[in-house]
């Protein structure tokens, strides 16, 4: 089997089309998948994974805007891991979806997690499902270049102090990686370079980046990373993902 991107877009529209029903059953109606199908067409930021054998086997269908799966079927384990790897090269930390019923199960399956029961688009229920791209690297160890300093004013809010030190990772994990936002937690006072292991990673909502909070080990109190980085992300609606 061969997975490649996918420049053949009207070879796209017409798989998804054969295989609509398998996707998503009995959820939408005639109209509701002509519907669907012409609203893909509309999109102009979307990236085609294929697998191939030697004809077109399965598709995974991504919106670069939004984020987010449109379409997956056939060999989905193995597009969604090409999809990942692009994905963690632009430094991206998340990815969502919004799969029907019939679906559920399969997202689950390659550990998307649920992050609201049930949207409805166009008399049509979905569920929002998150898979984190980033939590990979918990537990490992990393060393973090601090370009902004502990006690130091905050380069956007010039009426917060800096908690805690902050930088980017230096050795990337992923080959091809933009560099990657870190905190560091434990250190209360300036420094210019820190070793540790990632002990969490923080995502915010309306962001589809990551930051990585890294010390020297898992501390015992995980509500007072959550309170030092606290002013850092007072302004975001955030969540964290630690290691276990």
């Amino acid at each position: 089997m061969e997975y490649r991107l996918l420049e053949e877009k009207e070879l796209a529209f017409s798989f998804v089309e054969a295989h609509f029903e398998d996707v998503a059953g009995a959820t939408f109606s005639l109209q509701g998948k002509e519907q669907f199908i012409s609203n893909l067409k509309g999109l102009e930021d979307l990236r085609f994974y294929g697998a191939f054998s030697p004809s077109l086997e399965g598709l995974l269908i991504y919106e670069e805007k939004t984020n987010q799966i449109l379409f997956l079927y056939g060999e989905e384990e193995s597009l969604f891991d090409l999809l990942k790897k692009d994905l963690q090269a632009a430094r991206i930390g998340k990815v969502n979806a919004l799969v029907t019923k019939q679906q559920f199960s399969l997202f689950e399956g390659l550990h998307f997690v649920l992050t609201e029961k049930e949207v409805q688009e166009e008399n049509v229920q979905y569920r929002k499902l998150e898979y984190y791209i980033d939590q990979d690297a918990l537990g490992k160890s990393v060393r973090v270049i601090v370009d902004h300093p502990y006690g130091s004013f905050h380069p956007h809010y010039p009426d917060v102090l800096l908690p805690c030190n902050y930088g980017y990772i230096e050795d990337n994990l992923w080959e091809e990686r933009d560099l990657q936002n870190a905190y560091v937690y434990g250190v209360d006072e300036p420094i210019e370079t820190f070793e540790g292991i990632v002990i969490g990673i923080l995502y915010r909502k309306e962001d589809s980046h990551s930051w990585w909070i890294v010390a020297d080990k898992m501390p015992d109190d995980k509500q007072d990373v959550i309170d030092t980085i606290g002013p850092l992300e007072q302004y975001y609606d955030t969540r964290i993902i630690w290691k276990p």
